[in-house]
């Protein structure tokens, strides 16, 4: 018996603490399990919607490839889950384990209580017991002693019941816990399978574009050239439209800056395959610079603005089709690749207010926008990364 609330108290104590810290880190795990499949079912569908094309191109490889590395990440999670799991089904092991010595041993208590019983079990004995006692004193503390005695009994029996519904409550509950484990080695099983098809086809691919090297060189080439050009473009309209400081709204520029790491994206859904700064090619060893992300999303996505803003310019090349400078005080925003311009210059424009329609490539099966960002401080223009701006996606 003293076992047993030795046992409850250690329960009482520990238990709740350690069950909730693992019932969060459930919930946190399971949380990003299924946000990264509607990720993966989301590129997915990227790569549905240009796979009647049969040419090999960069955007496909890069699409893959981040494919991969969250199919690699739901893995990971996956295995953390399953450990987690095996923590929980051990512990509820050895509750139970503990509870079956606990019940054994109330039992034999009680069978010893049943046999000490038998021997008072008619009144005669009883009244025998009650009154041999030698004083007034003794005969009183004699008849409490039945009372508990009795309530002792009933308590044991109790006890012995309870115990016996909980150990089948938590066996109920261990059975449900390697269930669940079953599913997730199942959904293991499935997803590295996946993983093995996707390295395949990446490497085949790879494969393919490296025969194409003169022609996927030049393609490298146009592109440095189309940055090159936006570069300068943006830069020129900056410096003029920040001329004169009196231009500037600076109340614009600080809620801009408080709001980093909060702000939309320029698509309702799209996954980053060209990130910001210093590159190296995927297929060659060349390193390439981005003054801001490529956004690859699906045919007929709309660009729309990441903050409050007033329309700077409008500008058009073949190379990058058109692109729309928003002004937000110091700051200012690029969004190009653009088929269609919904606004005009001067206008202003309220956060996710849309601005045109993302340019699909039929040729190459891509839909692409890129978006930069840009500060004017100091009399210095500079970049800034994107994705430390926008707020993380979810699907």
């Amino acid at each position: 018996m003293k076992r047993l609330i030795k046992y409850i108290l250690i329960i009482l104590v520990f238990l709740p603490s350690i069950l909730f810290a693992q019932s969060t880190e459930r919930n946190k795990l399971e949380k990003e399990r299924k946000k990264l499949e509607k990720e993966i079912k989301y590129i997915h569908g990227l790569l549905s919607e240009n796979s009647g094309n049969k040419t090999a191109t960069i955007s496909e490889l890069k699409t893959i490839e981040k494919k991969i590395y969250k199919r690699e990440r739901l893995i990971k999670t996956i295995v953390k889950e399953i450990k987690l799991l095996d923590k929980q089904i051990l512990q509820k092991k050895e509750i139970i384990h503990a509870l079956q010595i606990d019940i054994n041993s109330i039992k034999k208590e009680y069978a010893a209580m049943i046999v000490k019983a038998y021997q008072y079990q008619n009144d005669y004995n009883r009244l025998l017991f009650i009154f041999s006692a030698e004083s007034f004193n003794d005969l009183y503390t004699r008849i409490k002693y039945m009372e508990k005695y009795t309530e002792y009994r009933k308590q044991q029996a109790d006890l012995i019941l309870k115990t016996q519904k909980d150990i089948k409550k938590r066996i109920l509950a261990l059975n449900e816990k390697r269930k669940e484990k079953r599913k997730l080695l199942e959904g293991q099983a499935l997803n590295k399978k996946s993983l093995k098809y996707e390295v395949n086809k990446k490497n085949t691919l790879l494969t393919s574009l490296k025969k194409k090297e003169s022609s996927l060189k030049k393609q490298l080439n146009k592109k440095k050239e189309r940055n090159k050009k936006l570069k300068k473009a943006i830069k020129s309209i900056i410096e003029k439209a920040l001329l004169a400081k009196r231009n500037i709204n600076f109340k614009l520029s600080a809620d801009f800056k408080k709001n980093k790491g909060k702000l939309p994206w320029p698509v309702e859904k799209g996954i980053i395959i060209g990130k910001y700064g210093r590159q190296q090619h995927p297929v060659y060893n060349i390193f390439t610079n981005n003054n801001g992300v490529d956004i690859k999303t699906t045919k007929g996505s709309k660009v729309r603005a990441i903050f409050n803003g007033k329309v700077s310019n409008i500008i058009f090349s073949p190379s990058f089709q058109n692109a729309v400078l928003i002004n937000h005080g110091e700051y200012f925003t690029v969004y190009s690749n653009l088929s269609e311009v919904f606004v005009k210059k001067g206008q202003e424009l309220k956060t996710k207010d849309f601005i045109g329609l993302v340019y699909t490539d039929d040729e190459k099966g891509k839909t692409e926008a890129h978006l930069e960002i840009w500060l004017r401080s100091n009399n210095e223009t500079t970049t800034m990364n994107p994705e430390h701006c926008l707020f993380k996606q979810s699907f």
